[in-house]
């Protein structure tokens, strides 16, 4: 259940009014219930790419150095008006480690900057299939992300690379890339677990895995810059995928298999209760003695033997 986030910046003009920089903090904040064992985030201005991340608590990671030199970055581009894509991501681990850096995200790869959030079931599976795929991780994401690099290499048409990946896959998958390469900024969910927004009188489009967050910023943004009367919250449906660096006709997958069902009480990345109080130190982080899962996960809790 880790938090997903970014906006696309398409009328750079536009948005002269509003503060990215403290939006983006914020978001990430309203991100740290859903992970708190790391936090990154990823700028793309004029195909040149910036990427921070860190095993430690979102609400610490906005205030380290290397974020704040992105957050100026972000200030920099609206300042010369320039389109920009941001991507962040509040980590609640499933599978790989926290000390290795590359297992945290945004998850970097041959033609794609990307986060996710779920749990893909078939990763070992996958990973002996696609042999000749040279991983840096044992992070089920870098899989899926590897998947569609293969798919781009054939296909220019970006959803149809991340269907054609999602057709392998199996489990809760919820991801948004953009291209190291093209202009696209893609967001695909099997589950639902997407919600977006686009404020056209800013130029800018919003996305979240919750839609209370997507409120949020809509609700903040609305009080200073616009009146939200017009402005729709939409969710992305499971089985589905929209590129919102070129449009808002999301496109419904033909060939795959949907990871759980919309009923809110059966998945629980659909949870979205406060996390505990932790430690500021991930790698403390409580987990059951019998499997990977963190105390930071929905429902659980412990017995004497852990």
């Amino acid at each position: 259940m880790c938090g997903i986030f970014g906006f696309c910046v398409y009328e750079p003009t536009r948005t002269t009014s509003i503060d990215l920089p403290a939006l983006t903090k914020r978001m990430m904040l309203l991100a740290e219930k859903r992970g708190t064992e790391a936090a990154g985030l990823a700028i793309k201005v004029n195909h040149e790419i910036r990427v921070h991340k860190d095993s430690i608590k979102p609400r610490l990671f906005v205030q380290a150095t290397e974020t704040k030199a992105i957050l100026n970055a972000i200030k920099e581009a609206q300042v010369n008006r320039s389109k920009m894509f941001i991507l962040g991501h509040a980590r609640l681990a499933y599978t790989g480690g926290l000390n290795n850096p590359s297992t945290n995200h945004p998850i970097l790869t041959d033609h794609c900057v990307g986060v996710h959030n779920g749990l893909l079931l078939n990763d070992l599976e996958l990973r002996n299939q696609y042999f000749q795929i040279r991983f840096t991780s044992d992070l089920d994401s870098e899989t899926i992300f590897r998947l569609i690099d293969l798919s781009v290499s054939r296909d220019t048409d970006a959803i149809a690379a991340v269907e054609n990946a999602f057709e392998k896959l199996k489990g809760e998958v919820s991801i948004a890339y953009f291209s190291k390469s093209n202009d696209n900024f893609v967001l695909a969910t099997n589950v639902g677990s997407l919600y977006f927004a686009d404020i056209s009188s800013l130029g800018v489009r919003f996305f979240a895995s919750e839609r209370n967050s997507v409120e949020q910023i809509v609700n903040l943004l609305s009080s200073k810059s616009f009146s939200k009367e017009n402005e729709v919250i939409t969710k992305l449906e499971p089985g589905s995928a929209i590129d919102i660096a070129t449009g808002l006709e999301p496109r419904i997958f033909k060939n795959i298999q949907t990871g759980v069902s919309n009923s809110r009480d059966q998945s629980v990345l659909f949870h979205s209760s406060p996390t505990p109080s932790l430690t500021d130190s991930p790698r403390l982080l409580l987990r059951c003695s019998r499997c990977i899962l963190p105390i930071t996960f929905p429902f659980i809790s412990f017995n004497q033997d852990g």
